[in-house]
């Protein structure tokens, strides 16, 4: 593993949760340790600062995918975050996972594909005519309309261990404990301190506000919850 030194960008301190190693020694608030919404603000990237993209690419690819909360992810992408164009590079790095074994993410092209979807904006460099034909083209990007570089082989050179990462990210921990699901998300969230009630849980988690109140109404009645998870 290799501390890696760059330009800041926004999402810096939510990819050194997830488990990028990224010289980075700032508090990370519970939204920068958001699993699913640092996922989503970093595919951005792809366009202008690809090095940060594909440092989360690697970290699915080779570290977190079995800790991503599928059904929530894609919520959160029908919310109005994403571009269009991020949409179909979120189907994309979905239907990797999947070819490598990760068949929850088929959820993804499921509920956010639209036939004729087309990307808009090809990124700066990886598109170029001379770049990809010495390159290759990335197949997955041909059925949007798009000839560009194809994906570099993922790297673990800059990414923390899987034990670091949970060190590092609770609400990843607990995750690892009970499941990428709302049970865990909404039990972090609640024993954080982060949501103050079942309201801001259900809200937080993008939980059912009657299924985020029959998880905590057994959960709290554990004294010092924090402390029986080990998450903070």
């Amino acid at each position: 593993m290799v501390l890696s030194v760059r330009n800041w960008v926004e999402v810096i301190p939510g990819l050194t949760s997830l488990g990028a190693a990224y010289y980075y020694d700032g508090k990370i608030t519970i939204e920068e340790s958001d699993p699913e919404l640092v996922i989503l603000k970093s595919l951005k990237y792809y366009w202008n600062e690809n090095d940060v993209f594909f440092m989360l690419y690697d970290l699915l690819m080779l570290r977190i995918a079995p800790l991503v909360h599928v059904e929530r992810l894609v919520k959160m992408a029908k919310t109005g975050l994403l571009s269009q164009d991020e949409l179909i590079l979120l189907i994309v790095v979905a239907d990797k996972l999947v070819a490598k074994g990760e068949h929850r993410f088929k959820m993804v092209r499921k509920k956010l594909y639209k036939k004729g979807m087309k990307i808009q904006k090809l990124p700066r460099l990886h598109s170029r005519p001379s770049f990809v034909k010495h390159h290759g083209a990335e197949e997955a990007f041909l059925e949007f309309g798009a000839s560009v570089r194809k994906f570099l082989a993922p790297s673990d050179k800059k990414l923390l261990t899987l034990k670091a990462i949970l060190k590092r990210n609770g609400w990843l921990k607990l995750r690892a404990l009970m499941g990428p699901n709302y049970r865990a998300d909404v039990i972090y969230l609640r024993s954080s301190g982060a949501a103050k009630n079942v309201s801001e849980a259900a809200r937080m988690a993008l939980c059912d506000y009657t299924a985020t109140y029959r998880i905590l109404k057994y959960s709290e009645e554990l004294e010092h919850l924090e402390k029986v998870l080990g998450v903070s």
